[in-house]
């Protein structure tokens, strides 16, 4: 007895309909990943413009206990130097995290 998937005029059709299936499958598979990315680079523009609207409010506060007003040299010099805080800092992280990491 023989199998009739392989005598069955059906057969190019059923390919073909795998095809398009096929086909599908990998436009949706590209489609996802597109709009992952997408996803991905305006939450990382939202993550970055939130930590600069951070630094700023920090170097205010940090900067008023001293009793420096913003709009002035002083400040820039104090928000200057609260920046290579950070910097140091970063730094130091990063160092900790190739020992530990």
């Amino acid at each position: 007895m023989q199998s009739t998937l392989t005598n069955s005029k059906v057969g190019p059709l059923a390919r073909r309909g795998w095809t398009v299936a096929l086909a599908v499958a990998v436009v949706l598979a590209i489609g996802v990943g597109v709009s992952t990315q997408i996803n991905t680079q305006e939450a990382r523009a939202k993550i970055e413009r939130q930590n600069a609207e951070e630094i700023v409010m920090e170097n205010r506060r940090v900067c008023a206990t001293f009793g420096i007003a913003p709009e002035t040299q002083a400040f820039q010099t104090c928000a200057d130097a609260l920046a290579q805080v950070r910097q140091g800092e970063a730094e130091r992280r990063k160092r900790f995290a190739g020992i530990f990491g």
